[in-house]
């Protein structure tokens, strides 16, 4: 969070959503938002290579599909990385859009009444 908390901070963006998008997606959750995504690509009808949870691995299939990518091996992303990542990409659809309706209206009324009330401060 630290890290991208000063990279935000110097390149002039948001720190406060860098640290909170580092909170949302990091090494502790990305598993969970993993197996939740593809289980429901999967439970929409894209069904994959993978049957169980328990026959995931997706950091040594992340792994293996950057090599592949980085030697232009799109024979091993389509029998591999393309099973796993349909349903997944199925999944994450409604996915975000559910968190996206979550998190929007909450954060637009805070933003706006913050607004209001510098607005107010300041006399305009």
């Amino acid at each position: 969070m630290l890290l991208g908390a000063l990279i935000a901070w110097l390149i002039g963006a948001n720190v406060l959503a860098s640290v909170i998008g580092t909170a949302a997606g990091n090494p502790w959750t990305f598993p969970v938002i993993w197996i939740w995504i593809h289980e429901l690509g999967q439970l929409m009808g894209f069904k994959g290579a993978i049957e169980t949870v328990e026959q995931a691995d997706f950091a040594q299939l992340f792994g293996r599909s950057m090599v592949a990518l980085l030697r232009f091996d799109f024979g091993y992303l389509y029998e591999h990385a393309l099973p796993v990542l349909l349903p997944m990409i199925a999944g994450s659809v409604p996915t975000a859009a559910l968190i996206w309706i979550g998190v929007y209206f909450p954060v637009k009324s805070v933003v706006t009444a913050y607004q209001t009330k510098r607005n107010a401060r300041r006399g305009r």
